[in-house]
């Protein structure tokens, strides 16, 4: 008896270690969402900041970052599309975020040309160019803000779900050991 209750026990525990270690890598991966959806939005900021520093300054170190930073938005978006994958909800949003994305980099990258122009309206485009700028933006600020709630939201039941099964855990335990 008491070696089938140790194989019990044993097994249990070792189901209980494969159910928290899986619960565990979920929480990391939804970390990683909202990592990389702070990190893309935060490029993408970056790049319409850099575009209007350099309507303003002329100073051509911006346009090279700009280029640069441009490059990871690409690499974040699509980092963000395969780790978001198995989510039909998340997959639509950025379904709906990469157009505007594309929209927003259009507008950054017609400040950049438009300061390079010798046209007589140069201001008053740029101007205007940066205004839809700023409108395309308040759009993809409300769609990645849904995605960090999701995520937070999953995150949060992840995190429920690792507490149960740590504690289910050191209960088995417990039991078969004392």
């Amino acid at each position: 008896i008491a070696l089938l209750t140790l194989l019990a026990v044993g097994g249990t525990a070792y189901r209980n270690l494969q159910t928290l270690t899986a619960q565990n890598r979920a929480v990391v991966h939804t970390i990683e969402v909202l990592q990389n959806n702070e990190r893309l939005f935060n490029r993408i900021i970056d790049t319409a900041g850099m575009a209007r520093g350099y309507a303003l300054t002329g100073a051509d170190d911006l346009v090279e970052r700009f280029e640069s930073t441009s490059a990871q938005i690409d690499f974040e978006f699509e980092s963000l599309r395969s780790l978001t994958s198995a989510n039909p909800v998340q997959q639509q949003r950025l379904n709906e975020l990469a157009p505007l994305i594309a929209r927003r980099q259009v507008a950054a990258r017609q400040v950049i040309s438009l300061r390079q122009s010798n046209a007589p309206d140069r201001e008053a485009r740029i101007a205007d160019t940066v205004l839809r700028g700023v409108k395309i933006m308040d759009e993809m600020r409300i769609l990645s803000k849904a995605v960090e709630n999701e995520e937070r939201r999953l995150l949060q039941a992840r995190e429920a779900a690792v507490a149960a099964a740590s504690a289910f855990a050191a209960s088995t335990l417990l039991l078969g050991t004392g």
